[in-house]
């Protein structure tokens, strides 16, 4: 096993936090009370529940800018009414972004579309609407900012 932790949450102050969600199936939560030298607080306490995840999505909602990473609707299959977004934005605008699918299995009318969109522009242009079991050729935005 590996020791890193992935931070999905820093709070501080006397506010109660919107719930915090891990969504990395079958992996642990660790919550971690770090101080300083400084004055004592009164603490916290927590409820704690183990859930199907919100969303299935890893990573949804993130803006992608690596040079490369992994898109993957999540540890379990995907259910009904389930809505993942990404957006890949390259960090160089002169560069166009390659995707090479590497497991796909959509059923029927359930589909993963990939779109193009200029930059400074909420315009998304259509590149491939993708279902079935085979795995779809590489896809490659040639225009540089798109995303």
């Amino acid at each position: 096993g590996s020791d890193t932790l992935t931070l999905i949450a820093n709070i501080t102050g006397s506010t109660i936090p919107a719930t915090v969600y891990s969504v990395y199936g079958g992996d642990s939560m660790v919550v971690k009370l770090s101080s300083d030298t400084n004055i004592t607080g009164a603490g916290f306490a927590a409820h704690y529940e183990v859930v199907a995840s919100p969303s299935p999505c890893v990573g949804e909602g993130v803006t992608l800018s690596a040079e490369s990473g992994v898109l993957t609707n999540g540890p379990r299959p995907y259910f009904n009414n389930d809505n993942c977004n990404w957006a890949i934005v390259p960090s160089a605008g002169d560069h166009g972004i390659r995707l090479q699918f590497t497991a796909f299995d959509m059923k029927n009318d359930d589909y993963v579309r990939v779109y193009s969109r200029p930059a400074n522009s909420s315009k998304e242009t259509t590149i491939a609407k993708l279902t079935g079991s085979t795995i779809p050729a590489t896809i490659i935005s040639v225009y540089g900012g798109d995303s």
